[in-house]
């Protein structure tokens, strides 16, 4: 049977307040933006309105955005679905002051697994065997693989397990290509 490739694509999330895009930082004057979590598909950050009226927040993510308003001195979270654009922004528009600028994110991709082992092997053209054992895990259920049967062209398929991944337990998934 011919080889398949195989490449692993855990996703999950971590943040950091490191000062982008020209000096802006997580905070300002007005304005804190920090993450939450990710889960189902959405990443949650919380978003503290430092002013001393009610301020509009808008909170975007690539091309998707979400505003509400966030009462005086209180904090809000936003949901936006999981995408690959690597900076969350918001900004808020108050009229303590204005417009004040914006405050960032920036979103990096980290291994949400440590795997003890990993095997994959072919039981079909359509169809390949992924047998793993995971030595760490942070409560994820899900995964992308990709696959090639040439190492040029890849596919990527998504494993959506019942639960979430536990550690020290043997899985054995049947993916269909």
């Amino acid at each position: 049977m011919k080889k398949v490739l195989l490449s692993l694509l855990l996703l999950t999330v971590a943040s950091f307040g490191k000062a982008q895009n020209g000096g802006m930082a997580n905070e300002n004057a007005s304005l804190k933006i920090e993450y939450v979590n990710t889960a189902a598909g959405l990443v949650t950050v919380k978003v503290t309105n430092k002013d001393t009226c009610t301020a509009n927040i808008r909170v975007q993510w690539g091309q998707l955005y979400r505003a509400k308003d966030v009462a005086a001195l209180q904090s809000d979270t936003f949901e936006l679905p999981v995408q690959t654009a690597r900076f969350i922004m918001a900004g808020s528009i108050s009229p303590c002051r204005g417009y004040q600028g914006q405050v960032e994110i920036d979103y990096i991709t980290t291994l949400p697994i440590t795997f003890e082992y990993i095997y994959v092997r072919q039981l079909s053209d359509k169809t390949i065997n992924v047998q793993f054992k995971v030595a760490e895990a942070d409560g994820t259920d899900r995964f992308n693989i990709q696959v090639s049967k040439d190492g040029v062209n890849f596919k990527t398929v998504s494993v959506v397990l019942p639960d979430a991944i536990q550690t020290n337990r043997i899985y054995n998934v049947n993916i269909k290509l």
